[in-house]
Formats: C-alpha cells, sequence, structure tokens
C-alpha cells in the first residue's frame, strides 16, 4: 500500500494550497539528497516520495480524485507509479511530465536553495563591464592645515584605464565583444550529476555571454593597467582626525570601460606643538610666573590662525585654572568658531640670586595667612588632625 500522501507532507486534509506549498518547500530542502550524499540513494527515495505527494495534492482534479478513491488516477498507485513523480525526468527539467500539472515554479524555488538559480530565462547575466573597486587613503595633514580649508595632493598605486586600448579591452581601441564559445552566449554551463542538472558560471568569460575578439595583449583584455595616480583633495574646515570623505570616481578603473570606483580619504591630524584639537575647541597650556600670578598681567599668545590675542590673568588666579577666548578655536559647520581654552600653569622660578632669595625670605617673612588661604588652611586642618 502507497503511504498516505497528507502524512508524507505532515499537512491535515483541510490544508489549503499555501500550506501545502509551504510544507513541500521545507522537506524538499530538508531531504534533497545533495545534503545528504552519505545516504544518497534514501533520500532521492524521499525526495522523489515527497514531490510525488505535492503534485498531486497541488492540482485541484488529483487531490479530489485522491480523496475519494486514495489514488491519484482512480486506481491502486503504488511506489513505481512514476506518471505523477519523477517518471517524466529526461535530460534537465524540460523533460518533467507535466500531465499531472506541476508547478514548475515550485521546483526551481527549491533549485535555487542549492545552486544558487534555477531555469536561466529571466536572470540577469553579469556586465561585462564590471565597476572598479573602492579604494582607502590615509591623509596625514596638519592642524594648521585643518583649519584653513587647504588642498593636498593624493598620490597612490591602483588599476587605470589601459592607455594602449583605451580601457576598451580590444587589440582595436574599440569595444568589440563576440559570443562566449563556451557556453553560447548563456554566461553559465550546465552538468549532469547523477540525477540532477547543475548550473555553474562559465569560466570562459565569467557569467558575460561575451569575450573579447581581439584582446589587447598590454592588459589581456581587462581594459586596465597599473598607474600612480594624483588626486587633488580639498580638506574641510575644521575637519575631525579620523574623519572620511568620499571622492568619486578616483578609485580602481573599471574592467572594460566599467564605471570607475571611488576613493575615501581618511584624514589623520598630526600632534600639534601648542594646541590640542577637542571637537570644535582648541585646548593649550599657559606658563606665567608666580609674581604674574600673584599680581595679575597681560600675555600675549599666538592663534591657530597667526592671529596675536591677549590673554588676561587675573590677580590670584592658580595653577590649573582655566581662560576661555570665545571664538578662537577650530571653524564649525555652521560658519562659527569654537572657543580657545588657555589652562594656567604657574612656574616656580629656578637659579635664584642671593638678591632674589633675599627679597623671597622677606616677603615670606611679612605674609600672612589670608595671602594663601588654601595652604594656611590645609596645615590648620593638619594640626587639629593630629593634636
Amino acid at each position: 500500500m502507497e503511504r498516505d500522501y497528507y502524512e508524507i507532507l505532515g499537512v491535515k486534509k483541510t490544508a489549503t494550497a499555501d500550506e501545502l506549498k509551504k510544507a513541500y518547500r521545507k522537506l524538499a530542502i530538508q531531504n534533497h539528497p545533495d545534503k545528504h550524499p552519505e545516504a544518497k540513494e534514501e533520500y532521492e527515495k524521499k525526495f522523489k516520495e515527497i514531490n510525488e505527494a505535492y503534485s498531486v495534492l497541488s492540482d485541484p482534479q488529483k487531490k479530489a480524485m485522491y480523496d475519494r478513491t486514495g489514488s491519484a488516477d482512480g486506481r491502486s498507485a503504488g511506489a513505481g507509479g512514476g506518471g505523477s513523480g519523477f517518471g517524466g525526468f529526461g535530460s534537465g527539467f524540460g523533460g518533467f511530465s507535466n500531465d499531472a500539472g506541476f508547478d514548475f515554479g515550485d521546483i526551481n524555488d527549491i533549485f535555487n536553495s542549492f545552486f544558487g538559480g534555477g531555469r536561466r530565462e529571466g536572470r540577469q547575466r553579469q556586465s561585462v563591464n564590471t565597476r572598479g573597486s573602492d579604494l582607502k587613503y590615509r591623509m596625514e595633514i596638519t592642524l594648521e592645515e585643518a583649519f584653513n580649508c587647504s588642498t593636498k595632493t593624493a598620490e597612490y598605486r591602483t588599476l587605470g584605464k589601459c592607455t594602449h586600448c583605451n580601457g576598451s579591452g580590444s587589440a582595436t581601441g574599440k569595444t568589440e565583444q563576440t559570443t562566449c564559445p563556451k557556453c553560447k552566449g548563456n554566461g553559465s554551463i550546465r552538468m549532469q550529476q547523477g540525477f540532477f542538472i547543475v548550473e555553474q558560471t562559465c569560466d570562459r568569460c565569467g557569467g558575460s555571454g561575451e569575450i573579447i575578439g581581439s584582446p589587447c595583449k598590454f592588459c589581456n583584455g581587462e581594459g586596465q593597467e597599473k598607474v600612480i595616480k594624483r588626486v587633488n583633495v580639498k580638506i574641510p574646515a575644521g575637519i575631525s582626525d579620523g574623519d572620511t570623505i568620499k571622492i568619486t570616481g578616483e578609485g580602481e578603473s573599471g574592467v572594460r570601460g566599467g564605471r570607475n570606483g571611488d576613493l575615501y580619504v581618511v584624514f589623520n591630524i598630526k600632534q600639534h606643538k601648542i594646541f590640542k584639537k577637542n571637537g570644535t575647541n582648541l585646548e593649550c597650556r599657559i606658563p606665567i610666573r608666580f609674581t604674574q600670578a600673584a599680581l595679575g598681567a597681560e600675555v600675549s599668545i599666538i592663534g591657530i590662525d597667526r592671529k596675536s590675542l591677549i590673554l588676561k590673568i587675573p590677580a590670584g588666579i592658580q595653577n590649573g585654572e582655566q581662560i576661555i577666548l570665545r571664538g578662537e578655536g577650530m571653524p564649525t559647520q555652521l560658519g562659527g568658531r569654537g572657543n580657545l581654552v588657555a589652562t594656567i600653569i604657574v612656574e616656580t622660578p629656578v637659579k635664584l640670586t642671593n638678591e632674589q632669595k633675599q627679597l623671597l625670605q622677606r616677603f615670606e617673612e611679612i605674609s600672612s595667612s589670608s595671602s594663601s588661604p588654601n595652604s594656611s588652611g590645609f596645615f590648620d586642618n593638619l594640626k587639629k588632625f593630629f593634636g
């Protein structure tokens, strides 16, 4: 007795057409013989059984006959009833008997899972005019170049258009393509592997279906040659370390006249001797004498734009305090500028003369606790702590 078709597909008799199709696709993929080379004969039998069940249940007339009599054709049909299964399998899927109303779209979907494609119709061949690869270029710039919206040249080796054939790949200098003799213009070759037909990309034309009749001997028909390329790169004002810009069409040349790839320029900003970039702000450390810190002073500095700036030091400023000069930092996207943040470093004098020592000793003698509130408070607390 033949197995119940509903049982084979694992569905109920009330299953809809979509439920039948879903169950069939799942089982066909799971039980495909090529997935089980260790038990290929066993899974060929299972695969044939699954397809036979679906070919009957997916056909309304045969399904009705099967539900009434237990057979798709009104008579007893065992596993050898090849009329509804793979009995009509000839050379390729075109030889499949379609008397049972079998849906070729379903089996093509299954084969797509294994071979990357079913029938050739409707599939676009790979273009012979392949786009060139994108390139990445690291450009080292100074902080001044990042500030000033400079232009700098990028120089790099890549594949450019062949100068002998003008990128066509043809010895004549014109794109003259003929049908590939190996695949007859299909871009793929079909090979039979046991029970199944396998389709592979043609290794002669790379899937394009066409070849160059008289290839350029300098580039072997690729239309490319090694070149040194120089491109002027405009550095956006205020750019940060690690930022990237794209320059369209300045990457690797396309194959046989294909579109060029793009160039991606990644910026690395050199460490500056004075300024450090922090977003749109610039930071720097300003050393001053302790007398300037105590009495207050005006200190002249030079900004990133070479402009002279006056830093007003308030009397009594402490080491590590910051003074902000607004609008003296890096350019912003809105057209303004960030700030310059100056950190004050109070220097202790060294190599004092005798006169300087005497003056400082006299200053120490006449100094009161109010002159140095932080240190006085610290030592008073220290004395209290230790009793």
